[in-house]
């Protein structure tokens, strides 16, 4: 008789992946600086927080959308022609817990709202 077992763990290698963490309340746009461990590479991408007056969380300038786990997202614009910057596009990012391995394979999940 044999018996096999395949043991497999996840680790969510994104720290602060819901954007609960922050170093202040969003006072205006552009601000996703202010969750802890995240930052811009590429023009303005907006930080909403529960504890925001105005870029508040689930009403804000942007619209009206609860946060999907918690209290806090960030919005960014993934195509624009706004301002006069034809193909402008935002990003967000932050520094992985650990390195990612070669020949490893990663599963990646993120919740999107129009």
């Amino acid at each position: 008789m044999s018996f096999f077992s395949h043991i497999s763990f996840s680790q969510n290698l994104v720290p602060n992946p819901s954007f609960e963490d922050y170093t202040q309340c969003p006072n205006g746009q552009c601000q996703v600086i202010y969750a802890t461990g995240w930052d811009s590479y590429s023009y303005s991408p907006d930080y909403y927080n529960a504890c925001a007056s105005t870029w508040s969380v689930p009403n804000n300038p942007a619209g009206y959308q609860n946060a999907a786990t918690g209290n806090a997202y960030v919005g960014i614009g993934c195509y624009s022609n706004w301002g006069g910057v034809n193909n402008q596009r935002e990003y967000i990012g932050s520094p992985l817990t650990i390195p990612l391995v070669i020949g490893e394979k990663y599963i990646v999940k993120f919740k999107a709202s129009l």
